[in-house]
């Protein structure tokens, strides 16, 4: 999943909705697994400079793997997704969403307030604070509410 963000964002392309439902695993032989990033319908070019189908302001994406400045309708880029790609690794490892009372919803309002106040250790989720120090580190660093904190 980080190769294909990596190859996406090394092309000037910012995905803008990472989330579970957008990454297929393909067994590529017994018991080994290749993941592959889908779905780039709400993908943006960096450089474009073609007409614009959406307008400064515009939120597009999935709430719950949202960063917090694509959810308020600010100017995102690859630490955008590093942010949600953060949000899917966590699920990964504790099989929740990090802000679990949200539960998929679709309250922006609620989901980027609780993004912005929380960081993932608050969640009380043994499974993430049971994880690898250096994987909480990773992960803690990639989803900061602020991107200038971010990778």
């Amino acid at each position: 999943m980080l190769s294909a963000v990596s190859y996406c964002h090394a092309n000037g392309v910012i995905h803008r909705d990472l989330k579970p439902e957008n990454v297929i695993l393909t067994e590529t032989r017994p018991g080994r697994f290749h993941a592959r990033l889908l779905d780039f319908g709400i993908a943006k070019r960096i450089d474009d400079e073609g007409p614009k189908l959406t307008q400064a302001g515009m939120v597009f994406g999935t709430p719950e793997y949202m960063a917090p400045e694509q959810a308020r309708g600010r100017p995102v880029d690859g630490r955008s997704d590093l942010y949600s790609l953060g949000t899917v690794f966590y699920e990964l490892i504790t099989g929740e969403p990090p802000y679990e009372s949200i539960e998929r919803s679709s309250d922006l309002p609620t989901i980027n307030t609780q993004a912005l106040l929380n960081e993932l250790t608050d969640a009380h989720n043994a499974d993430f604070m049971s994880a690898p120090q250096d994987a909480i580190d990773i992960l803690l660093k990639m989803t900061n509410p602020d991107p200038g904190k971010r990778y």
